[in-house]
């Protein structure tokens, strides 16, 4: 599934509102939705999935938590290698490993749990 900028969400708090619109909205629960569905889900039923956006909504990620306006938000999350995650480089770099993914969203819990959540 790669869903893309004019594409809608089909489920969850912004099911059926564009990604273009919650990008603007909530970039953040953007990047949360990235590595929520790289890591997947037992539970809520679904594998991992490492495309689920379009490389337009990933680069626009990455360039996001690059921006020095963001760092309140964007300091605890990973930025993905979209050359090996789309098949461009064969040397082997890709994106975080599940494990590095994994340990994020632990540590953000751990945090949230402890100060609240931003």
């Amino acid at each position: 599934m790669d869903i893309g900028m004019n594409d809608t969400l089909p489920w969850g708090q912004y099911k059926g509102k564009k990604i273009e619109q919650i990008a603007k909205e909530d970039m953040p629960y953007l990047v949360w939705l990235r590595d929520a569905r790289a890591v997947g889900d037992k539970v809520k039923g679904y594998e991992p999935q490492i495309k689920f956006f379009s490389r337009e909504v990933l680069e626009l990620i990455n360039k996001e938590l690059a921006s020095p306006a963001n760092k309140k938000w964007s300091n605890k999350y990973l930025e993905w290698d979209l050359d090996g995650l789309f098949g461009e480089d064969t040397s082997g770099g890709a994106m975080p490993k599940k494990d590095e993914i994994l340990t994020e969203i632990k540590m953000q819990e751990t945090y949230e749990q402890q100060w609240g959540s931003f």
